[in-house]
C-alpha cells in the first residue's frame, strides 16, 4: 500500500474561514483610508484645537486668574501637527507694562511647555478700559467718536504734538 498524502494545510481549512479572513482584511483597509482621508483633511484645513488641549490650556490660566488677571477672546487653531492660541489678557490698568509684558510673557510659556508646537498670542489690555471688553468677537465693535473718552492718558503724552521723519538711516523723532 502506498503512503497517504499529507494534506496541505490549506486543505485543513473550513471552507468559510477564507472568505471571512478576507473580510476582516477589507474593512481594515476601509477603516484605515477613511481614517487617512479624515487625518489628511484636517491637515489641510484648520480646526479648533481638541477639548482636552482647551481644558488643559484653562487650567493653566486659572493659576493666573487668581492673580487677578482676567482673559477673553479665546481662539485657537490646528494646521498639521502646529497649535496656534490666541487670547486677549486683562490687567490692572496701574500695572506698568513691564509687569503686565512680563506676565504674558509667562503665559506664554506655560502655554508652550504644556503644549509643544504650539504658538501663543497674547493682546494685553487694562481691565478698566471699556473698550477691552468690546472686541471679544471677531469683528471689533466700532470705536467711540472721541477716543479721549475711553483712553485720557493719551491725550497727556508729551509727544502728541511731535512729528515723525523718516531719513535714511531710520525714524527719528523731530
Amino acid at each position: 500500500m502506498s503512503p497517504q498524502p499529507t494534506p496541505s494545510p490549506i486543505s485543513l481549512v473550513p471552507p468559510l474561514l477564507d472568505p471571512i479572513i478576507a473580510l476582516v482584511v477589507a474593512a481594515n483597509i476601509i477603516w484605515t483610508g477613511v481614517r487617512l482621508l479624515h487625518e489628511t483633511g484636517l491637515g489641510l484645513l484648520d480646526t479648533a484645537l481638541p477639548k482636552e488641549d482647551l481644558d488643559h490650556i484653562n487650567a493653566i490660566l486659572d493659576d493666573y486668574r487668581a492673580q487677578g488677571m482676567l482673559f477673553h477672546a479665546l481662539r485657537s487653531r490646528q494646521a498639521g501637527s502646529r497649535r496656534f492660541v490666541s487670547f486677549h489678557v486683562l490687567v490692572p490698568g496701574t500695572w506698568t507694562v513691564w509687569k503686565g509684558h512680563s506676565m504674558c510673557e509667562a503665559i506664554e510659556l506655560a502655554l508652550r511647555q504644556a503644549l509643544p508646537e504650539t504658538t501663543v498670542f497674547t493682546h494685553l489690555e487694562p481691565r478698566e478700559d471699556p473698550t477691552s471688553f468690546a472686541d471679544q468677537a471677531l469683528d471689533r465693535v466700532p470705536e467711540p467718536e472721541d477716543p479721549s473718552e475711553t483712553a485720557p492718558a493719551l491725550e497727556e503724552r508729551p509727544w502728541k504734538h511731535e512729528t515723525i521723519r523718516q531719513d535714511s538711516l531710520g525714524t527719528e523723532r523731530t
